[in-house]
C-alpha cells in the first residue's frame, strides 16, 4: 500500500493509457492497447492508510500485465455495465468477484467498456476482520487467487458501499476521520462474508455463547460514554466476535448489530429534537450521535419515522 498520513480522494480523466497506469496509486503496469480508436478513461479514488478503494473505465480492448500493490490482498469488484474479461485465462463474467494476494501477478485482458472496482486492503486489517468472523487469518478465507459467483442483489450493496465511498458528497476535510474509520471498519467485514463459501462457515455459536454476547453488548451499550456507531467497536469493548454477535442480535432484535447500532443512534437523535427545553442546531445533534454525513442521515431519519428531522423539530417547537 503507498503510505499516506490522512486520507485523500482524486478524480482524473485520461485520453492515454500510459498516463493512466502512472496514476493508479501502488500498482506498477502496463497496457497494450489491442483495438484501433482514441484512448479515453477515467479513474477515481480514494486512499486511506490502510485502504485504496479506486473506480476505473476504459473504453479499448486492452492487455493488462504488472504487480498489484504488496502487503494487502487485492479484491475487483465489477460496476453496472461492466463487459466480462479474462484473468490469468479465467473468464470472469460480470458478477464474479476477483480477490487475489500481493504477490499474484497481473495478466488480464479487458473488453471495451472495462468498468471495474479495485479494492485494496491492508494484510493486518483484513486479518482482524477475519478473527471477527471466526477464523485465524483471511488467508482461511482466501486463495492466493479466489474467484466467487456473487448474487445481483449482494454486488448491487457493494457496489453502492464503493460509490458511496467514492461521492464527494463524502467531504473528508469535515468528519473525516469517522468517515475513515468506519470504512476500515465495515469494507473488510462486508468483502470477507462475500468470500465465504457454505462449507466453510464454522458451526452456530450454542445457546450460552448468544446469551452472553446479548448480555455483554448491552451493557457496553449501556456503559458507553459515546454512541458507538460500528460492529468492530462493539466487538471490541465484548471481547466478542461478530458472527456471534449476529446470531445474538438477529434472535433477540431481529436485526443485524449494525443496524440495531444505528437505529440507538436516530432514536437518540430525536429524542433529544424533541426537548422542549432545548433549542438544538440539527447538524449538532446529529454530529453528537456520530452521524457526519447530513444528506445521508436525512434521508435514514426519514426512513425510520416517517419525516425529516426537521419537522421532528418543528412539531417539538409548536407543542
Amino acid at each position: 500500500m503507498p503510505p499516506v498520513s490522512s486520507p485523500v480522494r482524486l478524480n482524473h480523466r485520461f485520453n492515454d493509457f500510459d498516463a493512466f497506469t502512472n496514476a493508479l496509486s501502488g500498482w506498477q503496469l502496463q497496457f497494450d492497447q489491442l483495438d484501433r480508436g482514441s484512448f479515453r478513461g477515467e479513474l477515481e479514488q480514494c486512499i486511506t492508510p490502510q485502504i485504496s478503494i479506486q473506480r476505473g473505465q476504459f473504453n479499448r480492448r486492452l492487455e493488462q500485465q504488472g504487480a498489484n500493490p504488496t502487503g494487502c490482498r487485492t479484491f475487483g469488484i465489477p460496476n453496472i455495465g461492466h463487459t466480462p474479461y479474462q484473468w490469468r485465462r479465467h473468464e470472469l463474467a460480470s458478477t464474479d468477484l476477483l480477490s487475489f494476494a500481493g504477490d499474484v501477478e497481473l495478466q488480464s485482458i479487458s473488453a471495451p467498456e472495462f468498468h471495474i472496482f479495485a479494492v485494496s486492503i491492508n494484510d493486518t486489517l483484513l486479518n482482524d476482520a477475519a478473527r471477527l468472523l471466526g477464523y485465524e487469518s483471511h488467508s482461511d478465507i482466501l486463495d492466493r487467487e479466489h474467484i466467487v459467483s456473487c448474487s445481483e442483489s449482494k454486488l448491487d450493496y457493494l457496489r453502492q458501499f464503493l460509490n458511496s465511498t467514492l461521492s464527494p458528497s463524502n467531504n473528508l476535510a469535515n468528519g473525516g476521520e469517522s468517515f475513515v474509520h468506519e470504512m476500515e471498519s465495515d469494507l473488510p467485514l462486508l468483502l470477507l462474508q462475500l468470500f465465504i463459501s457454505q462449507e466453510k462457515h464454522p458451526p452456530k455459536p450454542t445457546q450460552l455463547a448468544r446469551r452472553r454476547a446479548l448480555r455483554n453488548a448491552q451493557q457496553a451499550i449501556m456503559d458507553s460514554d459515546e454512541p458507538i456507531s460500528n460492529v468492530s467497536d462493539l466487538c471490541r469493548l465484548t471481547g466478542e466476535g461478530e458472527r456471534t454477535l449476529r446470531y445474538a442480535f438477529m434472535e433477540a432484535y431481529g436485526v443485524s448489530p449494525k443496524a440495531y447500532l444505528h437505529a440507538l443512534r436516530l432514536n437518540a437523535v430525536r429524542r433529544i429534537l424533541r426537548n422542549h427545553n432545548l433549542s438544538p442546531v440539527i447538524a449538532d445533534v446529529a454530529n453528537s450521535q456520530g452521524f457526519w454525513h447530513m444528506g445521508q442521515f436525512a434521508a435514514d431519519y426519514k426512513k425510520m419515522f416517517g419525516e425529516l428531522p426537521s419537522a421532528t423539530l418543528k412539531h417539538a417547537n409548536s407543542s
